[in-house]
């Protein structure tokens, strides 16, 4: 979406300098968790009902301190993912928050109890775009297509296929990311895929009966899991080679 006052085309130049550099890492590391929120107000850093004056403030503000222009340093070349995915959050939530009309279906949502009956279908898209990308193994686009969708809908599947993505990704492996969102994911008892992504990193840790007991579970959810079956057999056949 268009930025008020084309805050891109105003923004500082890339910080020159280490502890520059280390103030807009910090800065962004800060503000990252919050812009995954599903919540758009929390996005912007702001209380449920601000008024629009004060979302544009905000977003402005954010602008300012945080647009990706600002990462341009090369030292900085390792968040380019991430703030490509943190200024797309903000922006989708001064889109909403900000027009007349989408800020009320939004309200009103809320007070329903759905965050945005709109976003559903968006994040339905997202999700199938990020699995297109996980099969070609193009981890980055994954990435950004999963986490739009699960900023738009964190249900279980989505946070799971997430996980694996910072799990699989050989260049950009995140497994403290991956276990936040496997958190949340095995809320859910019966997301089969939650529990194989969780064997998996405990797999990965060296825990080896934490391992088994997370495909275990995932066969429990679904008989029918291919993937978490081949992990148990691989487990048993190590053991049983520990013993011989």
């Amino acid at each position: 979406p268009a930025s008020p006052a084309a805050p891109g085309s105003s923004a500082p130049p890339a910080p020159g300098g280490g502890e520059a550099e280390a103030a807009l890492r910090a800065a962004l590391r800060e503000a990252a968790p919050r812009a995954r929120s599903p919540d758009l107000f929390t996005r912007l850093g702001l209380p449920d009902g601000a008024s629009r004056e004060e979302v544009k403030r905000a977003f402005l503000q954010i602008a300012r301190q945080l647009h990706p222009d600002r990462f341009a340093s090369p030292a900085l070349a390792d968040l380019a993912d991430e703030v490509r995915a943190f200024f797309t959050a903000v922006n989708e939530a001064y889109a909403v928050l900000s027009d007349e009309r989408r800020r009320t279906e939004y309200l009103q949502g809320l007070r329903r109890g759905v965050a945005d009956p709109g976003l559903a279908d968006a994040a339905r898209v997202d999700f199938q775009k990020g699995e297109a990308c996980l099969r070609t193994r193009d981890f980055a686009r994954a990435r950004g297509f999963l986490e739009a969708a699960v900023r738009a809908d964190p249900r279980a599947e989505y946070q799971a296929a997430l996980a694996w993505c910072h799990l699989a990704d050989p260049a950009a492996r995140d497994p403290e990311r991956a276990r936040a969102l496997l958190a949340e994911a095995l809320r859910d008892a019966g997301c089969d895929r939650a529990q194989y992504v969780a064997g998996i990193l405990a797999r990965d840790e060296g825990d080896e009966p934490g391992a088994e007991r997370a495909f275990r579970a995932a066969l429990a959810a679904n008989p029918r899991h291919a993937e978490a079956a081949r992990e148990l057999r691989l487990l048993e056949g190590r053991r049983g080679r520990r013993r011989g």
